[in-house]
């Protein structure tokens, strides 16, 4: 087979496992993993289930797949060359900025609706999204936090649980709002604002002169 026909075929390949993964977000986020039904996937995207089970063999592992692809887009819609500064302040406003506004899209927050109230019974699947999202996030934070210790800029025992308390701070209670609707959804604005106000407030705690 020339290099050509390879091509077609590895592009025909990619635009089924699209349609699938498409069709399966869709009904995830609308029955959720425990109701979500294979045939009415096959259905309403006219694609047959004898495919979807060809390209993924059991509904978690489609559902991963899912999660998978939402998490790569939430990592490729933070504009991270546009994120670096020299100093921690702009750094992490930037950086809390644009990630909390793609965590309150819809696709990420079923991912975290989908934790709260099936987690606990596929406790499988509420490993997803931290593996698969939340960890590689961590790690990239700690290693600012960690970069920014040794040039004297904030005191960092630990720049993991650091990390995780800045992202904490930062995401947890607009995200939480939003799951529970407790509040209209925020605008670019008042995302800003809120994570400026816990940036400087995380700052602060971890200042060289505190």
């Amino acid at each position: 087979m020339t290099d050509r026909g390879k091509a077609i075929i590895r592009r025909d390949a990619e635009t089924v496992t699209a349609r699938i993964l498409d069709a399966a977000q869709e009904e995830f986020m609308r029955a959720g993993y425990s109701q979500a039904n294979t045939n009415r996937m096959a259905r309403d995207y006219g694609i047959s289930k004898a495919t979807i089970f060809k390209h993924f063999q059991t509904k978690q592992e489609l559902f991963e797949a899912v999660i998978t692809r939402i998490a790569e887009r939430w990592h490729a819609a933070i504009d991270w060359p546009s994120i670096e500064a020299d100093d921690p302040e702009t750094w992490l406003n930037r950086f809390g900025t644009s990630a909390l506004a793609r965590l309150l899209e819809p696709d990420a927050l079923f991912v975290s609706r989908n934790a709260i109230t099936e987690g606990w019974t596929y406790p499988e699947i509420r490993q997803i999204w931290p593996r698969l999202a939340t960890r590689p996030i961590v790690e990239l934070l700690a290693s600012k936090l960690s970069t920014w210790a040794d040039a004297g800029l904030i005191k960092a025992e630990s720049s993991e649980n650091l990390a995780r308390a800045y992202l904490d701070l930062a995401f947890s209670g607009e995200v939480s709002r939003a799951l529970y609707a407790a509040a209209s959804a925020p605008s670019q604005e008042d995302i800003s604002r809120h994570v400026g106000e816990r940036t400087a407030l995380f700052l602060r705690g971890c200042s060289v002169a505190s």
